[in-house]
């Protein structure tokens, strides 16, 4: 209802424009309009004068509520992308970035009214002016506000001796501890106590796999803990290319449900420790997993089939730090800045192909998920009113192109989860079963990745024989199992890799897909390897296939069975 209130208000809007427009050019006009009326008399050109304003404000009623469905998509997710932006800069950067900005404005007009006097280009110095120093404030305090006010509050004392903190100690991990404790408090911590308890350099890195994070801050913030060095290491495209399209070809899912977006990063972070591990001649590995979930097995399986030799270190299994009380006391101790927030209470964990919450209400399965845990996708009822059309083309398993245009992996995934977030597909709420034993409920949000399952799946149901597709399934399974326990790097990963690789060599063409309100409607595939034959299988006359020859095949198929049952005739069962 309100989506058509918009487009209405849109569409009269540009009417009025229209008119506006109009009533301009009437002194254009109306010479013409005064030779071709002016022997009729003075009240038809008056007429014509009217009906010159009213065509062109219908035009621009029509025009606007033909462009209004488009002004309302485009801005819903420029609303979502500035939504999620602002959700994860942290309240005390928001505040002082806004702060600083007002400055910034004042500074530039108090400037920009000396020059109002100057000819021609006078008037629009202060915009410049205002551009440039806004900008200016917003970043200078959006960076140095939070130590202001740590400085500040230290200085004359108060509750408020911990200031933001964005960095994540050795990986981009997600703590699967299901608590309050924040997933930055533990990483600010385990610095500090590295160097305490094992005397050690620290070196941190972190992981970028699509997360949104202000990297200068995260390495300002890891040196500041104590690290001697910080690694920000930009693997999206790997991560993209060499992990997320395996599991695709695949068709992995975890439990029928769980797209393994936490799972197959994993195994490149510590790929990626490894190799740092290895440069700068550490002894030692350190993750910020906890021990009563599945990450801890995941990192440590890939560092011992990568490093075997290589010492590793989990702080969660040997500190006292039990609780989120115990590391803020250890961190305002040792005068370690951190903050603690209760605004949006989940454990998450976000990468380009999913995001995930844990925690909170969400502890409980009889709780349904709140609208504000969403934070990438739109939710059902925030969805357009209209259906959606995408076509994603493949190429040897692997997605090459959306709606025709090619582009890397990365940019083929962004631009599935653009669309998909748009029309609220990709959510997943599922208890699943951890590999250490216990079960947890999580939340995920995979818009591009559930769009390019579902269309690969239906590809596959066009190119792929019976036997092999059946097969296929069961070896599914368990690719999605080994992923999911930590199991790249496996000896049984390699041979199954080949299996699924030689599988898809035929899974080659495009599929279009209609998407409404959270929903994935299958709307056509094509493939130049379709195993689909309408010669064959029309209900119509046909001279390919002889209906009478099932008759013998029947009776062969069916001969096992014939014989149990006489048998048992015989025996008088």
């Amino acid at each position: 209802m309100i989506y058509r209130i918009l487009r209405y208000v849109i569409a009269i809007l540009v009417g009025t424009a229209a008119y506006v427009g109009m009533y301009t050019l009437v002194p254009i006009i109306d010479p013409y309009l005064v030779s071709q009326f002016e022997t009729m008399g003075d009240m038809s050109l008056a007429v014509a004068r009217i009906a010159v304003l009213i065509v062109g404000t219908l035009l621009g009623v029509i025009i606007g509520y033909l462009i209004s469905s488009f002004i309302l998509k485009q801005g819903l997710v420029i609303a979502k992308r500035l939504e999620r932006l602002l959700t994860h800069i942290p309240n005390q950067e928001l505040i002082a970035g806004t702060i600083g900005l007002l400055f910034g404005l004042i500074i530039a007009n108090l400037i920009g009214v000396a020059f109002n006097q100057v000819p021609i280009i006078g008037p629009y110095i202060p915009i410049i002016l205002s551009a440039i120093f806004g900008y200016s404030g917003l970043k200078l305090m959006a960076r140095k506000g939070p130590e202001m006010y740590y400085n500040y509050v230290q200085q004359w004392g108060g509750e408020g001796t911990k200031k933001t903190s964005r960095f994540k100690m050795f990986s981009t991990h997600k703590s699967d501890k299901a608590s309050s404790t924040p997933k930055l408090l533990d990483t600010s911590v385990i610095i500090p106590w590295l160097k305490e308890n094992y005397g050690a350099e620290v070196i941190a890195v972190c992981v970028d796999l699509g997360q949104p994070e202000d990297y200068d801050a995260v390495e300002k913030k890891a040196i500041k803990s104590g690290a001697s060095k910080a690694y920000i290491v930009d693997a999206k495209e790997e991560f993209v290319k060499d992990y997320v399209w395996p599991t695709v070809k695949a068709g992995a899912v975890y439990e029928g449900k769980y797209l393994l977006g936490t799972s197959f990063a994993r195994p490149l972070i510590g790929k990626i420790l490894v190799d740092i591990a290895k440069k700068e001649g550490a002894d030692a590995i350190a993750h910020g997993a906890t021990g009563k979930g599945n990450d801890q097995v995941r990192f440590e399986l890939a560092i011992k089939a990568l490093a075997p030799n290589m010492k590793i270190i989990a702080p969660w299994r040997e500190w006292d730090l039990k609780s989120r009380t115990d590391c803020m006391e250890y961190a305002a101790k040792h005068d370690i800045p951190v903050v603690a927030t209760k605004s949006h209470p989940y454990s998450m964990d976000q990468n380009v192909w999913h995001l995930s919450h844990e925690g909170g209400d969400l502890e409980n399965p009889a709780n349904a998920p709140k609208d504000d845990v969403y934070l990438v996708t739109h939710t059902p009822e925030q969805a357009p009113d209209e259906a959606g059309y995408v076509t994603v083309s493949f190429k040897d398993g692997v997605p090459v192109a959306v709606d025709g245009q090619e582009g890397t992996p990365l940019q083929l995934l962004e631009k599935l989860n653009e669309i998909g977030a748009h029309y609220g597909v990709g959510v997943v709420d599922i208890v699943e079963n951890r590999l250490v034993g216990m079960k947890s409920r999580g939340v995920y949000e995979n818009p591009g990745g559930s769009i390019i399952m579902y269309a690969h799946r239906e590809l596959e149901y066009l190119c792929l024989d019976r036997a092999t597709y059946h097969y296929k399934e069961l070896i599914a399974n368990k690719y999605a199992e080994l992923v999911y326990d930590g199991m790249w790097f496996a000896p049984l990963m390699s041979a199954l890799q080949a299996f699924v690789d030689e599988t898809q060599k035929t899974v080659t063409g495009e599929v279009k897909l209609k998407l409404y309100k959270g929903n994935i409607i299958s709307a056509g595939a094509t493939s130049p390897y379709s195993l689909y034959s309408e010669d064959f299988v029309t209900f119509e006359e046909d001279d390919v296939y002889n209906q009478a020859d099932a008759a013998g095949f029947i009776n062969l198929f069916g001969l096992p069975l014939k014989i149990n049952a006489l048998m048992k005739e015989k025996a008088g069962k």
